[in-house]
C-alpha cells in the first residue's frame, strides 16, 4: 500500500508485484541450532492494479484473469475462487480467496475505502492480491531440466551436402550424432533447408543442415571447430553416400 501511494503522485494507472520471503509468527523450529528458534518462513507474492475508482469492476475482471491464466503459463495445477474468509482490509462485497487444490493459497480483493484512506490513497481503484508460492504445486506429468547456459562461444556451422533423394533426415541426424546419441562438441544439430532442381543430379537432392559446435570446457579453435565438421562429413560419406556439396 505505501508503495501505490508513492507511486500515485507519478502515475493514475499501473501494475506492480513483489516476491520476498515472509515470515509468520508460528510453527517455530530450530533446523541449524537447538538453541535458535526460526518462525515458518513462506515465499509469498503480492502485487496491485491500480486505476480509477469508476473502474473497479474492470480492474477486478483483469485480475482474475491473470490468476485464471497463469496456470498454463506456468504448467501448474488450476486456482479456483470462492468466498470463505474475507481479508481485513478488504471491500466488503468485492473480495475472493484462492483456492489451490482444496486448499487456501492467497486473497484477491479491492482495498476498503477505510483502509485506503489510512494509507493516503484517495479517488483511486486499488485492487490488491496475495498469495502463497510454496503451496503451488506443478502438473504431474510435467518434467524440469535444467541445463546451464553455455559459458563459452558456440558456432553455427552449416553443411550442404548431396544424398538419394529417398534418403530421410533421421538417418543423416543419426548419422551425424553417432553411435552414442550424442557429441560432446556438437551441442545442437538442425535441419535448414532440402533442394531439388538445377545443379543437382537426377535421384540426388541437396540436404543443408547446421551444426551448433563448441565445448562445454574451453573456447576452440578455428582448427578444432573444422575438424570436428569435417569428421562428421566423413561420417556420412562412408555412411550414407554424401558428397560435399561446393
Amino acid at each position: 500500500c505505501k508503495a501505490v501511494s508513492s507511486n500515485l503522485r507519478y502515475f493514475n494507472e499501473f501494475m506492480i508485484f513483489e516476491t520476498a520471503q515472509v515470515m509468520h509468527d508460528h510453527s517455530y523450529s530450530s533446523p541449524y541450532d537447538p538453541k535458535e528458534s526460526l518462525p515458518l518462513e513462506l515465499t509469498n507474492t503480492a502485487g496491485a492494479l491500480v486505476g480509477n475508482a469508476a473502474d473497479v469492476n474492470q480492474l477486478f475482471r483483469r485480475a482474475k484473469g491473470i490468476f485464471e491464466a497463469m496456470p498454463a503459463y506456468v504448467h501448474m495445477e488450476p486456482l479456483y475462487f470462492d468466498k470463505l474468509e474475507k481479508p481485513v482490509w478488504a471491500d466488503g462485497v468485492v473480495w475472493l480467496n484462492m483456492l489451490h487444490q482444496g486448499e487456501k493459497v492467497g486473497d484477491l480483493a479491492l482495498l476498503s475505502k477505510k483502509a485506503a484512506l489510512d494509507c493516503g490513497i484517495d479517488n483511486s481503484a486499488v485492487l490488491l492480491f496475495e498469495f502463497n508460492m510454496d503451496n503451488l504445486k506443478t502438473y504431474p506429468s510435467r518434467t524440469n531440466e535444467f541445463a546451464h547456459l553455455p559459458e563459452y562461444p558456440l558456432v553455427d556451422y552449416d553443411v550442404s551436402m548431396l544424398f538419394d533423394s529417398s534418403m530421410k533426415w533421421e538417418e543423416i541426424l543419426n548419422v551425424i550424432l553417432g553411435k552414442s546419441g550424442a557429441d560432446e562438441l556438437v551441442q545442437d544439430v538442425s535441419f535448414v533447408d532440402e533442394y531439388r532442381g538445377k545443379q543437382i543430379p537426377e535421384g540426388k537432392k541437396s540436404v543443408t543442415f547446421r551444426l551448433v559446435i563448441g565445448s562445454l570446457h574451453k573456447t576452440l579453435t578455428s582448427e578444432e571447430i573444422d575438424s570436428k565438421a569435417n569428421a562428421i562429413i566423413k561420417r556420412l560419406k562412408k555412411s550414407l553416400g554424401g558428397q560435399l556439396r561446393n
